[in-house]
């Protein structure tokens, strides 16, 4: 396997003057593309196993630019979210009883998976560990109980060509502040 390792990467035409960073530190990956039905839903989040990564930012100034490519089925209706640590960021704001989530799309019944990219950028201010991952949640229309959450499938689980199998995946890169 070939590797490439350096500090920091700049543009080439270099860091514009008078700015304190920009310049890439380091890239953390993590790629699912294995199915897993997470189950029955009651308006639950549930981890995704294979979508977390953990990132040691260099400085606590640095900020961390999150992109997620996630690929998903649910019962009515369903979303992610990315946490950090045990904190949820990048989601919408309280309103009424509404899930709050950072990208939603409703895949009942179809085979082809809801396609969602989130991209963020976060300030965690440490150089301690920091780990990234990303929910899903299925739930059922007025909040009961029912539907599920297919990583990397649609709503159907047909397994024959017509159903596709894709691939979900998590990546943080270290931006110099």
């Amino acid at each position: 396997m070939s590797q490439v390792r350096t500090n920091s990467i700049v543009p080439v035409g270099g860091v514009p003057s008078g700015a304190s960073g920009g310049g890439f530190i380091q890239v953390v990956t993590a790629v699912k593309s294995d199915f897993t039905d997470q189950g029955t839903a009651g308006n639950t989040f549930y981890d995704i196993s294979g979508l977390s990564v953990s990132i040691t930012p260099r400085s606590s100034s640095s900020k961390v630019f999150i992109q997620v490519a996630a690929h998903y089925g649910s019962g009515q209706n369903g979303g992610i979210r990315l946490v950090r640590g045990s904190t949820e960021i990048a989601i919408g704001d309280v309103y009424s009883s509404r899930a709050r989530m950072s990208a939603s799309a409703n895949t009942e019944g179809s085979i082809e998976p809801a396609s969602i990219v989130v991209n963020f950028v976060d300030s965690p201010a440490t150089t301690s560990a920091v780990t990234y991952k990303v929910q899903g949640l299925a739930h059922a229309n007025g909040g009961g109980s029912g539907g599920s959450f297919k990583i990397n499938s649609g709503w159907g689980n047909g397994t024959n060509a017509d159903y596709p199998q894709t691939i979900s995946s998590i990546t943080v890169f270290e931006i110099s502040g």
